[in-house]
């Protein structure tokens, strides 16, 4: 993330008195926000770009320039281990989203993020989330043709708790499909229930996504399946 010095002032300040001065800048909730709310307002600062990786990601993406391809129909990338960013000079728009994808994120991480749909009330109920990513190409020993492993569980709201999603992204997805295991409607009401639902997806070129829904109840185990 950029770094603002202590001591760096705002360039300027929107508040619902010069929101015309600075509308065609403003998206419609940034707009909204302002003419409901008085007290709202924006400080805005100059941008900085300070980031930079460690020398080994260059290193890996200096070795590997010039080797990446687009796999059929742009929907995977071949020829890439180790790049943070196998297009370097991106020549499409589907060059520079594989870069996005790909980009370097530390190897691994965890995430603890908040999602507050707010109502026009002001009322709102946080869906409270952790968010475990690793991507494949620092995880020793990964499967050929992966991208990244994703798991995500959420905590809160109580009705949305225990439920978690799993999913394996491939490099080529053109080769290999993407599976995506998503539990529901989470562990607590699993328990209470004596069973839950687990819908199993996967993604290929050019079927799409194809869709199995298990009940693990003892009373009730069925399978759906849906394709498109």
């Amino acid at each position: 993330m950029p770094i603002r010095s202590p001591k760096e002032k705002p360039l300027y300040t929107i508040t619902a008195a010069n929101l015309q001065q600075y509308q065609g800048k403003l998206t419609t909730g940034q707009i909204e926000m302002l003419k409901r709310f008085p007290e709202y307002k924006m400080l805005v600062y100059p941008s900085h770009r300070t980031a930079a990786l460690e020398q080994g990601e260059y290193d890996h993406i200096k070795a590997e320039a010039g080797k990446a391809a687009l796999a059929e129909g742009g929907n995977g990338i071949l020829n890439v281990k180790n790049s943070s960013v196998p297009f370097p000079m991106p020549k499409s728009g589907v060059e520079a989203i594989w870069n996005h994808m790909t980009r370097h994120r530390g190897g691994s991480f965890i995430r603890y993020t908040s999602l507050l749909p707010v109502q026009v009330n002001g009322a709102f109920t946080p869906v409270v989330r952790i968010e475990h990513i690793a991507m494949a190409s620092k995880v020793k020993n990964a499967e050929p043709n992966r991208l990244m492993y994703y798991m995500r569980t959420d905590t809160a709201p109580s009705s949305q708790a225990g439920t978690a999603l799993l999913d394996y992204e491939p490099l080529d997805q053109v080769k290999g499909a993407a599976t995506r295991l998503d539990l529901q409607p989470g562990v607590a009401s699993c328990h209470a229930r004596a069973g839950c639902l687990l819908t199993i997806h996967r993604r290929s070129v050019p079927t799409g996504w194809r869709h199995k829904t298990i009940s693990t109840a003892s009373t009730a185990r069925r399978t759906v399946l849906t394709g498109n």
